[in-house]
């Protein structure tokens, strides 16, 4: 219900083979089309393409669309359905200036350089991933945006699942355009990533480094120094926080520092001029 898709389609074709094993040949051309996703704020306009059908290949010559004002994205490929469950994909696409989401919570506009290929089984995506502008505001409370799935067939001995046929190597640069705001923190971040494993199970390796920032908490703003957010493997445990917070009263220099997986982090006061712990924090 969260999808909505719209389009005017030509289709002119010529089917043959058999039922169980049919031919397609002809052309299918889009126009005017547009998806909307509303949990998400997605919204890809615009849309036009031409599909050729040969047999059971299909060769997008083009696909296109665009966010409505600068962005556009570009897909073009070939897809082979003679294993319908399994297709063979050769496919690229391509986005400049794009946005993705644009919501409340988060604004999302990234380039991308991205293609998706099948090799023996395994389906592959490779590629490059820079973001415009990443704005994710903290919201009041956290809802849960994953829906559970409903698995119903189990996957019988020795057939791997499609997500870990899917293998990842892509690059992410985030341009120091990561920006992250509420309960009370105000930080900017910049850094690049580099995403391997599968996608039931990625891996992510890399550094999230403070480019400036602040934290205001027990009634004074704290300046965020050195930090960074090492990613390390999976999520979770990673990203490992190491995170350092001062302000100053008076003639001491007071601090907090975070450190340890996102899921478990240590947090330290200290002071310059040394102090106890309990005096840091009255």
């Amino acid at each position: 219900s969260q999808h909505d898709v719209q389009g005017l389609t030509q289709l002119n074709t010529e089917f043959g083979g058999t039922l169980d094993a049919p031919l397609i040949n002809g052309t299918l051309r889009l126009s005017q089309g547009r998806y909307q996703n509303n949990s998400y704020d997605v919204d890809i306009q615009n849309m036009n393409g031409v599909i050729a059908m040969q047999g059971r290949t299909l060769d997008i010559r083009s696909l296109t669309g665009d966010d409505g004002g600068n962005g556009d994205i570009q897909i073009a490929g070939q897809i082979d359905l003679n294993d319908v469950t399994r297709p063979v994909v050769n496919i690229s696409a391509n986005a400049n200036n794009m946005q993705f989401i644009n919501d409340d919570v988060m604004q999302l506009q990234l380039d991308a350089d991205t293609r998706v290929v099948t090799e023996n089984g395994i389906y592959t995506i490779t590629g490059q991933i820079g973001a415009d502008y990443i704005n994710y505001t903290l919201p009041d409370r956290f809802d849960k945006r994953i829906p559970e799935l409903n698995i119903v067939d189990e996957i019988e001995d020795g057939q791997t699942s499609l997500l870990e046929a899917v293998r990842l190597n892509m690059d992410f640069d985030s341009r120091r355009n990561i920006n992250i705001s509420g309960w009370g923190l105000d930080v900017r971040l910049g850094g690049s990533l580099n995403v391997v494993g599968t996608a039931a199970e990625p891996d992510v390796i890399g550094q999230l480094q403070v480019v400036r920032g602040h934290y205001e908490e027990f009634g004074r703003r704290f300046e965020l120094g050195e930090s960074s957010f090492r990613f390390q493997g999976p999520i979770p445990p990673s990203p490992y926080l190491n995170v350092n917070a001062v302000t100053e009263v008076e003639d001491i220099q007071a601090i907090i520092q975070m450190r340890g997986p996102a899921t478990d982090p240590q947090i330290e006061f200290s002071s310059s001029p040394a102090m106890a712990e309990d005096r840091v924090l009255a």
